[in-house]
């Protein structure tokens, strides 16, 4: 819908339709953001291809498939994860993820939480340190 959008706004802009055309709304077309829901009108595609930019080929790249190859490298991620991997890269995003993640790992507060967790008598506890508390009833 913004692509659309903005085609619309550079016709009403440029009192023409299709006068000027965006890279994006060529691409679009051309099915560099994959198959169209309908096809456009022949005119329509004429008048984009002809006045988009010179720079932007008819045919989109050929792409291989990388979710097969991201499912092999991080074999345990879930596909929200893979996908913010291979958009931003493991650096990026490994500095918003907490370096313990892994609850598997002997973790004394997780040790003790799963203890408590398992009490069947209720508790009262209260955790505290540098800049943290936990209050749990």
């Amino acid at each position: 819908p913004a692509i659309v959008a903005a085609q619309a706004v550079m016709n009403v802009l440029h009192g023409e339709r299709y006068r000027v055309v965006p890279d994006e709304v060529k691409k679009y077309v051309c099915g560099y953001y994959g198959a169209l829901p309908i096809p456009v009108a022949p005119d329509v595609m004429d008048r984009i291809v002809g006045n988009g930019s010179k720079d932007v080929p008819l045919e989109p790249p050929a792409r291989e498939p990388v979710v097969p190859a991201l499912r092999r490298r991080y074999p345990k991620l879930s596909d929200d994860e893979l996908l913010l991997r291979y958009m931003y890269g493991d650096e990026k995003v490994d500095a918003l993820v907490p370096a313990a993640t892994d609850f598997s790992i002997e973790l004394p507060l997780v040790e003790l939480v799963a203890g408590l967790a398992r009490m069947k008598q209720r508790r009262t506890v209260h955790v505290t340190g540098p800049g943290f508390e936990l209050r749990a009833n």
